[in-house]
């Protein structure tokens, strides 16, 4: 099969789209014919967009999705069918950000706090949400309710991941 979508490849690139278009559809089935995969779309938590960043063995999605009016974002769990809004630390957003591979029912992420930024910076939590408020960043673990994370003594932090063991990695 490798061998046929390599000619396949070949073929389109260095012959014209007529001669190659009979090999191109064969390759194409015999990929297709291996390939299983569901698509489902996750829902949002009222506004237009979510994303869900990653996936674990027990089919837990987890990510964000904007509220209803798209003005801010809140961390998203997609699971059993099922959409959970994780909530924030007081502030207007939050998120999931990278993968979660934690099949304990830890999650770990990134939210705002009411608290806005001391010294007016504008810290990672900024590239990620919809608006920009300068609220400070936390990390947070989520195991039924969103606890916030220690920094190493600043005002901001991020959780970026967690292990079966609940070790978090992230930076502050």
């Amino acid at each position: 099969m490798k061998s046929k979508l390599t000619t396949c490849l070949i073929a389109a690139t260095l012959s014209s789209a007529v001669l190659a278009a009979p090999l191109c559809s064969v390759a194409q089935e015999q990929l297709h014919k291996h390939v299983h995969y569901k698509v489902i779309n996750l829902g949002t938590l009222g506004g237009t967009s979510s994303a869900g960043n990653g996936i674990n063995n027990r089919g837990w999605v987890t990510g964000g999705a904007n509220l209803k009016g798209d003005q801010s974002e809140h961390a998203a769990l997609w699971a059993y069918g099922l959409k959970f809004d994780l909530g924030t630390l007081g502030g207007p957003n939050s998120a999931v950000l990278f993968p979660v591979k934690n099949t304990t029912g830890k999650i770990a992420g990134v939210a705002e706090t009411a608290d806005l930024d001391p010294l007016g910076e504008q810290w990672s939590c900024s590239f990620f949400f919809p608006s920009v408020t300068g609220h400070t960043c936390l990390g947070f673990v989520w195991n039924g309710h969103m606890t916030a994370l220690p920094t190493l003594g600043g005002n901001n932090g991020f959780a970026a991941g967690i292990n079966n063991a609940g070790q978090i990695v992230g930076w502050a």
